[in-house]
């Protein structure tokens, strides 16, 4: 029996990681005025209309209607629903291949889906990742590709910290976990577990470079201890490294760690 998380809006897998593995991300192409044409919420010629503007004046558009009559979204809503539940049904989706629902995209675990086209909807493959890890509420999607040159080009997705903000982290904990994912598919686990338990015990000896020490969540601040409060700061002085709460970052090495180790003790087995 095919699987009935087309029912949830936001969903994420309890599998802690999957590595080395296809995770592809299924997107409904133009979610919002296919879902009111499958509702008959919008004519024909209404949908054509909103169809030949671009994104950014159509979501403005549908935007307007949505404030001007809440039942627009209840049918955007219903409709997304709708076509959540064919592509899972029609491609006898399990529980265990989806690895996340956020709301209009489905990314798959593994398999190439044979049918994502249901008039007026399609879904069409929108990004392909090999790495997927939970690192506490946050959700990593990777995956990497080497030029003729040697250069190496990465995509990693963040689910929680918006892209914006991404670049903050990039020559901290976000390169760290890129470094890992890119090791974790290339060298020997034994390797990868040493170096990042290195790399563990400088961040918590405070060796690490300041930015490391940036929380790795959607507040990408630093935070300051003092004897009488706590402060959230954009950006503060190498010299009060000693005093930023590093609770966040550690929770991430942590999850990071059992991670690799988890793969450890799978490999030398």
């Amino acid at each position: 029996m095919a699987s009935d998380l087309w029912r949830k809006k936001n969903y994420k897998t309890p599998v802690k990681y999957f590595i080395n593995t296809y995770i592809r991300e299924y997107d409904l192409s133009k979610a919002n005025i296919n879902a009111l044409l499958y509702e008959k919420k919008i004519p024909k010629k209404t949908y054509e209309k909103l169809d030949s503007m671009d994104k950014q004046t159509r979501e403005i558009t549908v935007g307007m209607m949505i404030r001007n009559d809440s039942s627009v979204y209840q049918a955007i809503s219903e409709g997304i629903t709708e076509a959540r539940r064919k592509l899972i049904v029609s491609n006898g989706l399990e529980d265990y291949d989806i690895v996340a629902i956020k709301n209009d995209a489905v990314f798959v675990l593994s398999r190439l889906l044979p049918q994502t086209v249901f008039p007026p909807f399609e879904f069409k493959v929108k990004n392909t990742y090999t790495i997927y890890m939970q690192l506490a509420e946050l959700e990593i999607y990777y995956s990497d590709s080497i030029d003729t040159n040697g250069g190496i080009s990465y995509n990693i997705d963040v689910k929680g910290i918006s892209d914006e903000k991404l670049p903050l982290y990039q020559d901290g904990m976000l390169g760290l976990i890129c470094d890992i994912c890119y090791r974790l598919q290339r060298d020997h686990i034994s390797r990868v577990l040493s170096y990042l338990s290195s790399m563990y015990g400088k961040f918590c000896r405070r060796e690490l470079p300041l930015v490391y020490y940036r929380s790795f969540d959607p507040f990408c601040t630093y935070t300051i201890n003092t004897t009488y409060s706590s402060y959230s700061l954009p950006d503060i002085d190498d010299k009060y490294i000693n005093i930023i709460d590093i609770g966040r970052n550690n929770i991430i090495f942590r999850d990071l760690l059992y991670i690799v180790s988890d793969i450890y003790k799978a490999r030398v087995r």
